[in-house]
């Protein structure tokens, strides 16, 4: 399906206003539009010496990262590791022992910060109700993710006791959403030291899941307590986007789906959630992809000798729809390749050559560009200049979640900034 210009203009009326309804109170807005207590910008000329970790989809990161001051930092060490299915789907306190294990193996890497108590910098991937700026309590999972004993639990407390399972004294110093760690990055980087100037004023993530977060005025967060707006002029506001188009009484209506859509979403683990991400993030690529080649192999237009092939769900992955799609040789051999490894032998250069380039990556970049320039939009917001903190390094998302989305300058003026 070929969005047009009216549909997505309609679709970023509908976000705009699902971010107005998220602010308030009482909100159904399907986007938590969560307070994250970041109530200022770096200025770019911290310097100093600081441990990060970082949870993103089934990849985690441990880092020592020195900040430089002018806008730059350098990492020093760093330590990275899978998140298996089996600690993704199994007891908590176990998926919390290999995180911190993980960090005793930076620290054991870099003894001379290990010598006091280890101030630490956590970013969770995952949608939290903020409690405090090192606190925050899991309010459900997502990317696959099941863990028992987790939701509704402050992860900060479960680490801190698998910190000390360990005998390691490190404290959370602050917990924060992946995209606002992204947003927080750029605005070191552009030296943004207050929201106002044309600096970073948006994180995005666009990899294994997607997300936003947006610089918000204080006047316009009307669910926020009497004493945190009293002594916040703005705050940081973590969107949890991908869940838009989820609404329960407006499914279908807010954001256009095809029957392929459809399809993945009745099938998934987590139905009738995280509509936009499984549109356009690294995770559910490759099976919308999938599922398009099992239709046309239904018909009979693809693969009569592999009937079977292409069967197992998840099986086609974004990353060897980017391989395929970066396969620019006469013949196609990488392609043929992938084919050969998912059942399809052999395959002939017109199956290779199936549909259009890039069949899910310009609806999701177009989809990702009107999504992320919505905050852009409010009233009194002066677009020309501003920068977007971005990430697509999630696993599985290949170089989609990396390229520019289309339409951003035209949109809003503003300017991409990797991070």
């Amino acid at each position: 399906m070929e969005l047009t210009w009216p549909q997505l203009v309609t679709v970023r009326e509908n976000f705009v206003r699902e971010i107005r309804e998220g602010l308030s109170r009482e909100s159904k807005s399907s986007m938590a539009m969560v307070p994250s207590l970041v109530t200022a910008l770096p200025s770019g000329d911290e310097v100093g010496e600081c441990v990060a970790l970082d949870i993103g989809g089934s990849n985690l990161r441990v880092l020592l990262v020195r900040l430089r001051g002018q806008g730059a930092f350098e990492t020093l060490a760093v330590v990275k590791k899978s998140i298996s299915p089996e600690l993704q789907s199994g007891d908590g306190v176990a998926l919390f022992d290999f995180i911190a294990a993980a960090v005793k193996e930076l620290l054991d890497q870099v003894p001379q910060v290990a010598k006091g108590e280890v101030q630490l910098g956590f970013t969770f991937s995952f949608p939290l109700q903020q409690l405090a700026i090192n606190s925050g309590v899991l309010t459900k999972w997502t990317k696959g993710f099941s863990a028992s004993g987790v939701v509704g639990q402050d992860v900060c407390a479960l680490l801190a006791a698998s910190f000390e399972r360990l005998g390691l004294k490190v404290r959370v110093a602050a917990l924060l959403n992946d995209t606002v760690g992204t947003m927080i990055t750029g605005c070191y980087e552009q030296r943004t030291q207050e929201a106002t100037e044309a600096g970073c004023i948006i994180g995005l993530i666009l990899g294994t899941g997607t997300n936003a977060c947006y610089w918000e005025q204080r006047d316009s967060i009307t669910k926020l307590d009497a004493t945190t707006a009293a002594t916040a002029q703005g705050m940081v506001i973590n969107m949890e986007c991908g869940n838009f188009g989820s609404r329960a009484d407006r499914i279908g209506l807010d954001l256009p789906l095809t029957a392929y859509d459809a399809q993945l979403n009745a099938e998934s683990k987590n139905k009738d959630a995280q509509l936009i991400e499984k549109q356009i993030s690294g995770m559910y690529l490759g099976e919308i992809v999938r599922l398009v080649l099992r239709k046309a192999m239904a018909q009979g237009k693809l693969f009569a000798s592999s009937t079977a092939a292409l069967a197992t769900p998840y099986a086609f992955t974004t990353e060897m729809l980017a391989q395929i799609e970066a396969d620019t040789a006469h013949d196609m051999p990488n392609t043929a390749d992938i084919l050969s490894a998912l059942g399809v032998v052999p395959s002939t250069l017109s199956e290779r050559l199936f549909g259009p380039s890039s069949p899910s990556s310009c609806s999701s970049s177009s989809l990702a560009s009107h999504r992320l320039l919505s905050p852009l939009s409010a009233p009194g917001r002066e677009p020309g200049g501003a920068s977007i903190g971005a990430s697509g390094s999630g696993e599985g998302s290949g170089d989609y979640a990396s390229d520019r989305p289309q339409g951003l300058e035209c949109a809003g003026g503003g300017r991409w900034v990797a991070v």
